[in-house]
């Protein structure tokens, strides 16, 4: 399947998901202009009735408003914030190329791990803010606030590891793949953290006293944690811009759409 096709599939989907939700939840209500679609031409492809379309091309112009609003709620934005008013075609302001781009990812995303599914969506990572949040704050008091059984688990790993504490996490450890070269206690650190990230215990990737064993969820967090690298390398020039809580935000599986009010 090719990356326009892909991308294609990521907008319809994203379309139809938000649009199921906007009559439960007003998320941010932006409220955004109303898009004239002239009359008979609802059913051209969107390309021939507005200019400077990308992402739906060859898609019925009707999708158009419906998407331009789903986006509204789900990044807490008005229309103006990827748009000129009164000259929507235009390439400013710079947040249209950035929109653009992270469709492109969504498809690359979808294409590349989740065998074209639609696991991720806008929503996904922007939970109705224009900017992702970094989970910093949050981790940090979360990690601070570890359950005691977990803090002692980690407490221990982090002493028996003695004067090995500073070497390459694979000198230490068994199995290493994805952390090559990260020093072993900051590999125990980091594995706190995705369990804050991730709302769960060591249990859920590892087997007590059997680190090294590979398991159905390690092997899935591996891939996660691939992904991660490259969105980061391919749109943020290496900078960890993404990372699991980005997504998670506390919950093993990240949220596709908004929870409607009877969730």
């Amino acid at each position: 399947m090719s990356t326009i096709r892909a991308v294609l599939l990521v907008a319809c989907a994203l379309l139809a998901v938000a649009l199921a939700k906007s009559a439960q939840q007003d998320r941010g209500k932006p409220g955004g202009e109303q898009i004239q679609i002239p009359t008979g031409k609802e059913n051209l492809p969107a390309e021939q009735v507005f200019k400077s379309i990308e992402i739906l091309k060859g898609k019925p112009a009707s999708r158009l408003p419906g998407m331009m609003k789903a986006l509204n709620g789900l990044l807490g934005v008005e229309c103006t914030h990827c748009h000129l008013a009164d000259a929507w075609e235009k390439e400013e302001p710079e947040a249209k190329q950035t929109a653009r781009r992270m469709f492109k990812m969504i498809g690359n995303v979808s294409q590349n791990y989740f065998e074209g599914k639609n696991e991720v969506t806008c929503w996904t990572c922007h939970h109705g803010g224009p900017k992702p949040s970094s989970g910093s704050a949050e981790i940090g008091a979360a990690t601070a606030k570890l359950p005691a059984e977990r803090q002692q688990v980690v407490t221990a790993l982090i002493n028996n590891l003695g004067p090995d504490k500073d070497r390459p996490a694979e000198q230490v450890f068994q199995n290493i793949q994805v952390f090559k070269g990260m020093s072993a206690e900051r590999i125990v650190r980091v594995m706190t953290v995705f369990t804050v990230a991730l709302g769960t215990d060591c249990s859920h990737c590892h087997v007590a006293d059997q680190w090294d064993d590979d398991h159905p969820a390690k092997e899935i967090a591996r891939e996660m944690l691939r992904m991660v690298r490259d969105i980061n390398q391919q749109l943020f020039d290496g900078q960890p811009k993404v990372a699991c809580w980005t997504c998670h935000r506390g919950a093993v599986k990240p949220e596709a759409a908004p929870k409607s009010s009877a969730d």
